[in-house]
């Protein structure tokens, strides 16, 4: 099963995660119920079954894939019930009183038969044969090693620019900065401690 979760009208880049999700998912030669189950989970319990049926038939108008129609669900639920599936899967988001949108993580979750955890796509822009590959992995019941990426975050996506807010740019800058530093580091000790030649 793939699992999409974010909101129906978030006004950031859920609707360019699942765009790019279901891109890749038409060009990959996969058919929905066949090879894989896709549900797009709303994380906002203020939604409704009419907004994401309205949210499906703008999509499947721009993705069409093969068992879309029947296999792609979109799917509302309280709040309680929404927060399980998110915890279980390690999808941690929260209201964002300043920006008014959720702050959560970019990416796509993909689940075993047994509904294990197999594999994350993270941030956007996937490719059909990672999609294919991730889809695979988790038919097999395959578990990729866990890790610790650096995520995007939903709310941190300006659309009018297409860029990241302020706050990404200066993680970025902080990363840098300590990496120059550890490498700068490494060459002020290798040179101090170099011997000179006979």
């Amino acid at each position: 099963m793939i699992l999409a979760l974010g909101y129906f009208h978030c006004p950031k880049l859920c609707s360019v995660v699942r765009g790019d999700l279901f891109d890749a998912l038409r060009r990959s030669g996969m058919i929905a119920g066949h090879d894989y189950s896709l549900a797009v989970l709303s994380i906002d319990s203020s939604e409704t079954s009419a907004d994401a049926a309205a949210a499906k038939a703008n999509d499947l108008e721009r993705y069409s894939a093969p068992g879309a129609a029947q296999y792609w669900r979109f799917l509302t639920g309280d709040h309680d019930a929404v927060q399980g599936v998110a915890d279980a899967v390690g999808f941690h988001d929260r209201p964002n009183q300043q920006l008014k949108p959720f702050a959560h993580p970019v990416g796509v979750v993909f689940i075993t038969p047994a509904g294990v955890v197999s594999n994350y796509l993270l941030g956007v822009g996937y490719q059909p044969e990672d999609v294919r590959l991730a889809v695979t992995r988790a038919a097999l019941g395959d578990i990729a090693p866990s890790s610790s990426p650096v995520m995007l975050l939903c709310y941190d996506y300006d659309p009018t620019t297409g860029q990241y807010t302020l706050a990404v740019v200066k993680l970025l800058r902080w990363a840098a900065a300590i990496t120059l530093a550890i490498v700068g580091g490494a060459l002020y000790r290798a040179f101090r401690y170099e011997r000179p030649r006979a």
